[in-house]
């Protein structure tokens, strides 16, 4: 229970308040929540496959980097973290533009996500072909 009291001062006198509300279902909710974000994020950090999840509409990584995409470009998560994925990963634009907007991000075949792209070290990596998703 959330109880809530506010002094009022009605016609010339003083009136108290008492609100009272139960968020048994909240607390709830919110448990359930921190319970999956947990979850989620020991998949993220357990995964043999390289994560990275950016938030919003920016390029931005803000979110996530799992330690398999810490080894597979070379870089550490700190290095990557509000750092633009263009510019971390991307050689060439145009293979980025491609990547972004073909079947893989319409999600009709998520298995055709391949692309290369430049690890911390220079060199050219081949994104492997995504698959079981």
């Amino acid at each position: 229970m959330l109880v809530r009291a506010t002094r009022l001062d009605v016609q010339g006198g003083a009136v108290l308040l008492v609100l009272v509300q139960d968020i048994t279902e909240q607390r709830l909710a919110v448990r359930l929540l921190e319970e999956s974000e947990r979850r989620l994020a020991k998949i993220v950090e357990a995964s043999p496959e390289a994560i990275t999840i950016r938030e919003g509409r920016g390029r931005r990584l803000r979110i996530e980097v799992n330690p398999a995409s810490e080894r597979l470009s070379g870089y550490t998560r700190e290095e990557m973290i509000g750092r633009s994925s263009l510019k971390l990963f991307w050689l060439d634009a145009g293979e980025r533009g491609r990547f972004v907007t073909g079947p893989a991000a319409r999600r009709d075949d998520p298995t055709d996500g391949r692309s290369s792209f430049g690890a911390k070290d220079g060199q050219l990596r081949k994104r492997p072909r995504l698959g079981g998703l």
